[in-house]
C-alpha cells in the first residue's frame, strides 16, 4: 500500500480529505490579492472566529448532526445525483 501524499504533482495537487486522498487542478488567482478576495476572506475569517468564540460545544454537536440530513447540491459537471466526494 502506498502512504498518502500531499504535494503538488504537475498542475494537480494531492492533499488528504476525510474520504480519502484527493486531487485537484492546481491554480492561481489571476488577482490574488484583489479588494473582493480580501473581502471574502475577512468574512471567512470572522465566520471561523464566531464558530470557535460563540458556540457552544453542544450547538456545534447539533449543528454538525443537522448538516448530515441536509443534501448536496454538486456544481459544474456533476449529476445531482453524485456524491459530494466525487471530487475525491
Amino acid at each position: 500500500m502506498i502512504p498518502p501524499r500531499t504535494n503538488k504533482i504537475g498542475n494537480a495537487v494531492v492533499y488528504v480529505s476525510p474520504f480519502g486522498q484527493c486531487y485537484r487542478a492546481y491554480c492561481i488567482p489571476r488577482h490574488p490579492n484583489s479588494p473582493a478576495q480580501r473581502r471574502m476572506k475577512a468574512i471567512f475569517g470572522s465566520s471561523s472566529r464566531g464558530w470557535g468564540l460563540n458556540l457552544t460545544e453542544l450547538q456545534r454537536e447539533h449543528w454538525g448532526a443537522t448538516a448530515q440530513q441536509v443534501p448536496s447540491y454538486p456544481s459544474l459537471e456533476w449529476t445531482r445525483s453524485a456524491p459530494a466526494t466525487t471530487t475525491c
